[in-house]
């Protein structure tokens, strides 16, 4: 596999919604890119106004009495317009796609004379549609450490995508503390039904996609609250309502989810909350999730060199592969990762590219250039290849890759590691093939992100056929469902 991706950037138009929001303009602020939120969700820009908001500086409960809703930790429950202010609409700029309601936000009243956010529309292809909450006029009613997530009231049926964003995935020129790789939020998924239901989402639940700079969640810090669905859930309609934070213990999220909605959770037992609301990362024990005999079945004639004992330990430096959202989702992501290496490897027969056609070095990079004598071609359970993926990988997992890239074919946990730093961070249209499998996405999309220029859209029908035959035989060793959406 020869590509040539590096690790996405976030556009000016950024800045541009960030102001609009932080006035409270309430018009419908459009995007062209957004964060790895694009097409996963990824309204999530700064809306908030003021210091204590941006800072994650903490008002406090003085005042509490005069906020409606306060005891019971309502953010927004609609009922009176002078909360719709705190509320916005937004969308990606694809042609021709359109949203309900467009320009100055306003509830919808219900039969039962309450008052609701309601977004409906289609077409949007980039990252999708959605409505976000800017939680500044909470911190005046509010303590935001002692929680422990968000509750809501939602009705489609849709995949909803919700993203709890903090100071520090935000720019510095817009407020935030992040100084590169911008607006990578911590989100979840969840389906919603038909009717509206109850729905819990613990902020252990929230994770990056992995694109960006990473940032120790709070709870206390969030300072948006982003509801979105993506280009694959198109045509959309969903309603959102009475908006609360919770302070209940997080329940065991392994399997079924958490709370009364059935809304996708991480995996294994509840992270312990620490001060001012941090959670540590899912926990999972990856033998769970594929088995050694499970492995040994999917690739009988393999190169022994590809241990599965070499994955394992991968995985668990990469502690959100295969842990987050219910089993089902995380066999999903295994098979899906699998399937990929299959191809590029031979069903893991081959360690280095056959015939490399050159040594793969880009001398235009200058970040990570090329060692004197060494060169890049394709190595490893992904085939990594050029200088700066080499460079990247080798930075994110503390090995010397850049130097020593043989290191890939000769060590099988630094092997694996190259493919899962792939998987984790680097994106193709907005998002990581973890993101991807995580929001049940499809797994075509997972092949447009690892040789998408080569043979999606007809380059190569072959070599997508036998990704998805792999993928399928793989879900059906492991017990799960496939999904949709499997070609790219």
């Amino acid at each position: 596999m020869k590509f040539a991706f590096t690790l996405r950037s976030t556009t000016s138009l950024l800045g541009l919604l960030v102001a609009a929001l932080a006035n409270c303009t309430n018009g419908v602020a459009t995007r062209d890119d957004v964060g790895a939120s694009a097409g996963s969700g990824g309204m999530s820009a700064q809306s908030t106004a003021g210091a204590n908001a941006v800072g994650g500086g903490l008002v406090g409960s003085a005042g509490a009495s005069a906020c409606p809703g306060a005891a019971a930790y309502v953010i927004s429950d609609l009922e009176q317009p002078a909360q719709w202010t705190s509320w916005s609409t937004s969308h990606d700029t694809t042609a021709g796609g359109t949203q309900s309601p467009m320009g100055v936000f306003a509830a919808q009243q219900l039969p039962d004379q309450h008052y609701a956010v309601h977004t409906s529309g289609t077409g949007f292809t980039t990252w999708g549609a959605g409505v976000a909450l800017n939680t500044a006029a909470a911190r005046k009613c509010l303590d935001f450490a002692k929680f422990t997530g968000i509750k809501f009231r939602a009705k489609g049926p849709a995949t909803l995508i919700v993203a709890a964003q903090v100071p520090g995935v935000v720019p510095t020129t817009s407020g935030g503390t992040c100084a590169d790789n911008c607006y990578d939020s911590h989100k979840t998924t969840i389906n919603i039904g038909a009717e509206f239901a109850d729905y819990t989402l613990y902020w252990s639940q929230f994770v990056q996609a992995g694109w960006g700079t990473h940032v120790d969640f709070q709870g206390s810090a969030v300072t948006l609250l982003d509801f979105e669905v993506g280009p694959t859930s198109m045509p959309f309609d969903f309603w959102v309502d009475d908006v609360a934070f919770t302070d209940a213990p997080p329940q065991n999220m392994g399997g079924a989810g958490a709370g009364s909605g059935g809304s996708t959770g991480s995996a294994g037992a509840p992270p312990t909350a620490g001060a001012a609301g941090a959670v540590t990362n899912p926990v999972r024990n990856f033998a769970d999730v594929l088995t050694e005999q499970q492995f040994n079945q999917m690739f009988p004639n393999r190169n022994q060199f590809y241990t599965y004992a070499g994955l394992a330990a991968a995985a668990a430096k990469f502690s959100l592969f295969a842990a987050v959202g219910d089993a089902a989702t995380q066999k999903r992501e295994v098979a899906a990762l699998l399937a990929n290496v299959a191809r590029e490897t031979g069903n893991l027969k081959f360690i280095d590219e056959i015939s490399p056609q050159s040594n793969y070095c880009d001398n235009n990079n200058q970040q990570y250039k090329c060692a004197a004598g060494q060169d890049y071609h394709g190595r490893g359970p992904l085939q990594i290849s050029w200088n700066y993926n080499y460079g990247a990988a080798g930075t994110a997992l503390g090995e010397p890759l850049l130097a020593n890239p043989s290191l890939v074919a000769t060590n099988a946990t630094v092997a694996w590691e190259t493919a899962l730093w792939f998987w984790m961070n680097v994106s193709s249209g907005g998002r990581t093939c973890h993101t991807v499998t995580v929001q049940n996405a499809g797994f075509g999309l997972t092949i447009n992100a690892i040789n998408g220029q080569i043979e999606c859209k007809g380059g190569n029908s072959e070599a997508v056929n036998d990704r998805v035959a792999a993928y399928q035989k793989f879900c059906g060793l492991l017990g799960v469902d496939p999904g949709t959406n499997l070609t790219c």
